[in-house]
């Protein structure tokens, strides 16, 4: 379980291996004003492929992470993110680092199952990149967004449970994938960016290896 917000880094940072394994498809998935959304890069590929739209509250902590685009004039969605601690975000590393992890760059939007839901965006004070992040890779692609401030937990925003390290992830274990990515090959999510959810497989490591 999350500990309270007055836990340090180290407590945060416990059980996170794991957590890549179970998360690590979310970060393919996923503020602005309300009204016309800016929209999502063309390089970034969001959308969930053959998901279908998400109750709201079902996925609490998931988040969307933004950059400011001069081109839009305004914070546009780069890659999803889970809530790991009410100040605490966990995304990928190759999602903050070409920004030299800059926390001024960045804002956090959560709460809300629309990408452009008018939720008030949130500032991050501090970013921590994997230190074996390699970019050529696909290993300990992994990173940390210190929020200013803990969010007020609630229906619609609260952490994940951290799962215990001892846990040995198998085929036979059902996985969620949930983000605001391209719903077909090639088809971008259309307005009004509703979160997607699809259940999956989980893959064997050895499969896995031998595949990426």
């Amino acid at each position: 379980m999350v500990r309270a917000a007055s836990s340090s880094l180290p407590d945060v940072l416990a059980g996170l291996q794991m957590l890549g394994l179970l998360c690590m498809t979310l970060f393919f998935v996923g503020c602005t004003t309300a009204g016309n959304p800016a929209p999502l890069s063309e390089h970034v590929p969001v959308g969930i492929v053959g998901g279908h739209s998400a109750p709201q509250g079902k996925w609490p902590w998931q988040v969307s992470l933004r950059i400011y685009s001069y081109y839009w004039t305004s914070w546009v969605h780069v890659c999803g993110g889970s809530l790991i601690h009410p100040q605490w975000v966990l995304t990928a590393a190759h999602c903050v680092h070409q920004r030299d992890a800059d926390p001024a760059s960045f804002r956090i939007h959560a709460g809300d199952v629309y990408l452009y839901g008018g939720k008030e965006l949130l500032r991050v004070s501090q970013v921590i990149v994997h230190q074996d992040y390699v970019h050529a890779g696909l290993g300990s692609d992994v990173a940390l967004l210190r929020l200013e401030k803990p969010l007020d937990c609630s229906a619609n925003i609260k952490p994940v449970m951290l799962t215990s390290g001892s846990l040995e992830l198998t085929s036979k274990y059902p996985c969620w994938v949930t983000g605001w990515g391209m719903y077909h090959m090639y088809a971008s999510l259309p307005p009004p960016y509703r979160l997607q959810q699809v259940r999956v497989k989980v893959v064997d490591n050895a499969l896995c290896e031998q595949l990426y």
